[in-house]
């Protein structure tokens, strides 16, 4: 009994780590698109460096 409940919790603690790196994946892409998108639109960088870079 106790040894099924402990690899019902090792299963639910790989679903959510999955599941977390799957959005900080998905979170990544997303910033990476607006990096990489930022220098068309006139937006400031995504870094805040000192700003007197331009």
């Amino acid at each position: 009994m106790a040894k099924r409940l402990w690899n019902t919790g090792n299963r639910v603690k790989i679903s959510t780590y999955t599941k977390h790196k799957q959005e900080n994946i998905s979170l990544n892409k997303v910033i990476f698109a607006l990096g990489v998108t930022s220098p068309f639109l006139n937006l400031p960088p995504l870094d805040f460096g000192t700003g007197n870079e331009h």
